[in-house]
């Protein structure tokens, strides 16, 4: 039986009315933004709410209560932060850039006005100095409003450049070529392990300051790296860490090679927490014995360590030049300590701090009353050229300041508490970070940054 006309009317005036009402609501709505694809893992992002609501869980600053026996510099905390955030927003200015070609990505410039000499001149970043930016961002989260942003466009960033050799590495370098970012072809597609490592511990830093809800899922990502450099980046026969995922095991020359500034103990001990992998723990055995070996065998007066190591027999040895040649980077630079080494005190001293493990405090303490003693307690005279394993300057050639090899100093400080060495660190802080960020090099400034987040007690474990 067919409805009457009335009723009918009725009907459609009814759907009528509810179809303006819910035309009005949803007009009164925010248009969703696009969203952004990570095309290697499928996650499809809203950017800008995710960046607007994902609230820092673990803002700066986090004062951070650290190991017995760890000092801080004897000013007020209020100042060491204020410090932070000016280096911060200084170093961010300078270096962080968005990409120029393509949206949500975020990288860190090593290279203005080519200032890495032995690199091609449109080279703009390598994952060394995207791991650092990574970490620094994570870090001050809070104090930096588009932190989360800056992170996911960096992480993006990471994910559109792999490694050739496992897609869950990030190629070690890029160039800004023909209106495009590119990987370096030939020679920048593998990867380098403390950059690998940096991005890895970054991402942890990430799960615990925005959770794993807000566009990418931290934690996941990453393992994912996490187990990649435990595959590629660490030598299965002894268990230390590679240069990078092209050392072969069984490559005679590089297999057994290490580079000394990739001892991030902590670093280890956070991955092994992650995974629940134990043959992390076999990694950080072999690191401590490397590190030992080169400590005791070569800079017992000094704690000084070399660039390179290198497996010889059952024990490892500073690197030597081959046929005349380097065996890396620097015919003289790679078996003594340079600009990887210099790396050193902040990376060793960190574990110490965070964890009081006290396997690397000795030789702690004696780089600490060597480099003072070196410098005549001045942090100004701490030599820009480079060591030799006994203490003797390299390029000595007049007064050369660095902050690549001031800054770490600062960390190392930390870990003894006799007066001499509280007064040492308090001059090594007003030093530091007296320096012009505009005066100083990438490489000086961006260690600088790492540095003084430790110092001011603002470096906290993801664990």
């Amino acid at each position: 039986m067919k409805p009457k006309k009335p009723f009918i009317l009725m009907l459609c005036s009814a759907l009528l009315m509810q179809t303006l009402v819910f035309s009005a609501i949803t007009s009164a709505q925010p248009t969703t933004p696009p969203s952004v694809t990570d095309d290697v893992d499928g996650q499809h992002a809203h950017e800008e709410n995710n960046d607007t609501l994902a609230a820092a869980q673990r803002a700066f600053p986090q004062h951070v209560t650290y190991s017995n026996g760890i000092i801080k510099p004897s000013v007020s905390q209020s100042k060491l932060d204020q410090e932070v955030r000016r280096l911060y927003n200084e170093w961010k200015a300078k270096y962080v850039k968005a990409h120029p070609y393509k949206s949500g990505r975020y990288f860190v410039h090593y290279n203005q006005n080519g200032e890495s000499t032995k690199d091609p001149l449109d080279a703009v970043t390598v994952s060394e100095a995207h791991g650092y930016g990574m970490i620094a961002t994570a870090y001050l989260a809070g104090h930096d409003a588009d932190a989360k942003k800056i992170f996911d466009g960096m992480y993006r960033f990471y994910r559109d450049h792999p490694s050739t050799i496992h897609s869950d590495l990030m190629a070690w370098q890029q160039v800004d070529r023909n209106g495009a970012i590119v990987t370096t072809p030939n020679t920048g597609g593998s990867s380098a392990t403390d950059g690998d490592m940096d991005i890895a511990y970054a991402l942890l830093l990430a799960e615990k300051q925005w959770g794993n809800n807000t566009g990418i899922n931290y934690g996941a990502q990453a393992k994912k790296i996490i187990n990649a450099i435990m595959l590629k980046d660490v030598n299965h026969t002894y268990y230390h860490l590679k240069l990078g995922n092209w050392a072969q095991d069984s490559d005679p020359k590089y297999g057994p090679g290490t580079r000394t500034s990739d001892f991030m103990l902590h670093h280890l001990k956070v991955f092994q927490t992650a995974t629940g992998d134990s043959r992390w723990n076999q990694v950080i055995t072999t690191t401590h014995a490397a590190r030992e070996n080169l400590y005791y065998g070569y800079a017992a007066n000094t704690g000084l360590l070399p660039d390179f190591g290198i497996r010889k027999g059952q024990y490892y040895e500073p690197v030597k030049p081959i046929a005349g040649k380097p065996f890396l980077e620097n015919i003289v630079g790679d078996g003594i300590y340079y600009y990887n080494a210099a790396r050193i005190p902040w990376r060793i001293a960190t574990d110490v701090i965070l964890t009081g493990d006290t396997r690397s405090k000795f030789q702690l303490t004696t780089l600490n009353n060597w480099i003072r003693t070196e410098a005549k307690n001045n942090p100004a005279n701490i030599h820009g050229g480079g060591f030799y394993l006994d203490g003797t300057k390299y390029m000595n050639s007049g007064t050369y300041y660095d902050l690549t090899f001031t800054a770490p100093f600062a960390v190392s400080a930390m870990t003894d508490n006799n007066t001499a060495n509280k007064e040492w660190l308090d001059k090594l802080w007003t030093n530091i970070t007296a320096q012009p960020t505009n005066q100083a090099s990438y490489f000086g400034n961006t260690v600088r940054l790492l540095s003084v987040i430790v110092v001011s007690g603002n470096w906290w474990s993801p664990n």
